[in-house]
């Protein structure tokens, strides 16, 4: 004891160090701990292991001396045997965790461990899933999977557990390649799917694909096995995945082509190119996706922005709102868009209920964000209304309307949007409306990539198509400018006058965003087929989209020569 009457355990003898294990205080007892280890070492042994033998030596104590003693490497095998059979789950679970440290290279406790899977406490059953990562076989799967069956629902800490140790195990590819080629029962190849989409590997993949096959999944789950398997199955084994997912999902083109964008994106990434089984894929999904219904909620900008993707989006609550995961919500995609989002019309009942999850950052001046209510018949009539206060955090109130005086008339909810933040609505309480059954944002990126297809695969069955989007003025931006870059592809002597016609500089024109990456797209295009246009275009712009035209045609040796010689 130094002179201000604070222990000095840098100098303490054994006696005390080893009474010190026992103290209240956790820091103390590290300390304690490891004063044994690094300054006294060998006499300690004895002392310690007298204290395992003794049953009534506390459980705290226990398991420091367990510790004690494997850093000593001083441990009998006899000793932790025991431990792993303690009364207390205390000493069980840092039994289980000092064999994870240690290793069990002769798997002298192999048995011992596989038996705390069944331990009534769920510490001592979590370490003795991460234990058996020592023991790398298909017996210790087998066991995993059949503890991972039984996991209540609230226990997500031994679920994610067991699946973090699987996932782990089967990394390995020679226990890997022996799991996925055993049998398994259907309940189990559900199991051990989740695990095995962790897994890049061919054998993994070859396993999901299976699962999907015979296992009834929900079709978000099958998705996401198969994108895996997509990803990681031999080329050679592609084409027979390609045809068993264009026949499962015949009628649903949306999902096929979820699953086309990643075979075609891990070919490229291979260095490969589509073969003719994936072109004509793409192909009928591009002539399916090409031409979608007009969305029911539709929305209204300000500002003018340009879009390069679609604004209104299907979400999920954030979880700290406590809604349901479950739940599906329609607003604006992201913070930023200010505007109204409108659902189609409806017709009121006596009372409208749904939830709202709103942020808008105090610190901003941006106003409230709301929802409203109009008649649909005179849309200049708010028939009711409610703002929300500004929060920097997500909030999920429910908005409940009394719609008696108008019930059964038609109407319209709007969702607006004021500020940084996101305003998203959803959970309403009449059939009557209902969020989009399909992701508007994710509706248009399959557009998109119908358009894309038929410029990259000479589609010119879908030319028609392609020219109605390109003139249509309710196209978004977005799809327009695929549709012009599709057309150059497909006859650029024929759409090119057409593009620079859109070029000049007037009221009725396309914003300028839009007419710049236009000329950008022309500067793009092979120049002999083209030349006439360009040379139109050279003299009827100016500024900013001159400036583009010229720039895109400088980045070829053909172009900047055709430049210079005007």
């Amino acid at each position: 004891v130094n002179r201000a009457g604070w222990e000095d355990y840098t100098k303490a003898p054994l006696a005390r160090l080893i009474e010190a294990l026992g103290a209240d205080n956790l820091p103390l007892r590290m300390t304690a701990a490891e004063q044994l280890v690094r300054r006294v070492g060998g006499p300690a042994v004895a002392p310690l292991l007298r204290l395992l033998g003794n049953r009534r030596t506390r459980p705290v104590v226990v398991a420091h001396a367990l510790w004690v003693l494997r850093q000593l490497g001083a441990l009998p095998d006899d000793a932790l045997t025991a431990a792993l059979r303690h009364p207390d789950p205390l000493v069980r679970t840092h039994a289980l965790r000092v064999v994870l440290d240690g290793g069990d290279a002769a798997r002298r406790f192999q048995a011992a461990v596989v038996a705390t899977l069944d331990d009534p406490n769920p510490h001592v059953q979590r370490a003795a899933v991460e234990a058996l990562a020592r023991y790398p076989d298909p017996e210790m799967v087998r066991a995993l999977v059949r503890v991972l069956g039984r996991v209540p629902d609230f226990d997500t800490h031994l679920a994610y557990t067991i699946k973090l140790c699987l996932r782990n195990l089967l990394r390995q590819p020679t226990l890997g390649e022996a799991v996925t080629a055993a049998a398994w029962t259907p309940a189990e190849q559900t199991l051990l799917a989740e695990p095995l989409s962790g897994v890049s590997t061919a054998y993994a993949a070859r396993f999901l694909r299976r699962a999907v096959e015979a296992v009834a999944l929900p079709r978000e789950t099958e998705l996401r096995l198969l994108r895996h398997a997509a990803l990681y199955l031999p080329p050679n084994e592609r084409d027979e995945l390609t045809g068993f997912v264009r026949k499962k999902y015949a009628g649903d083109p949306a999902s096929q082509y979820r699953l086309y964008a990643v075979v075609r994106q891990a070919v490229l990434q291979q260095g490969g190119t589509p073969g003719a089984s994936l072109r004509a894929w793409g192909t009928t999904l591009a002539g399916q996706l090409i031409d979608p219904p007009k969305p029911a909620w539709t929305y209204a900008l300000r500002g003018g922005l340009y879009l390069k993707d679609a604004p209104v989006a299907l979400r999920t609550p954030p979880v700290t709102t406590e809604l349901s995961p479950d739940l599906r919500m329609v607003g604006f995609d992201q913070g930023g868009f200010r505007g109204v989002v409108r659902s189609p019309a409806f017709e009121a009942p006596a009372t409208l209920r749904f939830s709202v999850v709103n942020s808008n950052p105090k610190t901003t001046p941006d106003p409230e964000n709301g929802v409203l209510l109009r008649l649909a018949s005179d849309t200049t009539r708010v028939i009711a209304r409610q703002f929300f206060p500004k929060t920097n955090d997500y909030r999920a109130p429910t908005v409940t309307w009394d719609l008696s005086a108008y019930r059964g008339q038609r109407v319209v909810l709007e969702v607006v949007d004021n500020s940084s933040g996101v305003i998203w609505v959803g959970d309403f309480n009449t059939p009557a409306l209902r969020v989009p059954d399909s992701d508007p944002k994710a509706v248009a990126e399959q557009q998109r990539f119908a358009v894309e297809t038929a410029g990259e695969y000479g589609l010119t069955t879908l030319e028609p198509t392609l020219r109605r989007l390109l003139d249509d003025p309710a196209s978004e931006d977005f799809i327009r400018l695929a549709s012009a870059r599709a057309l150059l592809r497909l006859a650029p002597e024929r759409y090119a006058p057409r593009l620079v016609a859109r070029l000049s500089d007037g009221e009725e024109q396309p914003p300028l965003a839009y007419r710049k990456d236009v000329a950008a797209l022309l500067g793009e295009t092979p120049l002999a087929p083209i030349r006439s246009a360009l040379e139109v275009g050279l003299k009827r712009t100016s500024g900013e989209v001159q400036l583009e035209l010229l720039k895109a045609l400088a980045a070829s040796a053909e172009g900047k020569d055709w430049v210079l010689a005007q």
